[in-house]
């Protein structure tokens, strides 16, 4: 699987690996218009607010795994509240207590 990196500090990546340098939004708007399937991101970043505010973002799945970790970052925490406007969309259960929940963008 092919993989891209934002980056605002990284001049080249390791092997399989992109960099996508100045304009992220639109630059990932190119690559999302080609075949080739899904854009995957993994986790909830200050990239998110720029993915949110270009309309780039069609679902989140959120994971909810029933573990005792300690203290951790809130998801969006990173975002501005008026990007945050996401509707519930699906809902799955694994028979050990995992949920998924896919949220699209209202």
């Amino acid at each position: 699987m092919k993989k891209l990196v934002a980056s605002r500090t990284l001049k080249k990546t390791a092997w399989n690996a992109s960099l996508i340098e100045g304009d992220v939004a639109a630059e990932l708007a190119r690559i999302k218009q080609q075949p080739g399937g899904n854009i995957v991101k993994y986790g909830i970043t200050s990239l998110d607010r720029t993915l949110l505010a270009a309309g780039l973002v069609d679902e989140y799945q959120i994971w909810v795994i029933p573990k005792v970790v300690g203290e951790a970052k809130r998801a969006f925490e990173d975002v501005d509240n008026d990007l945050v406007r996401l509707k519930l969309f699906d809902t799955h259960r694994f028979k050990n207590g995992v949920m998924v929940l896919t949220y699209v963008p209202q």
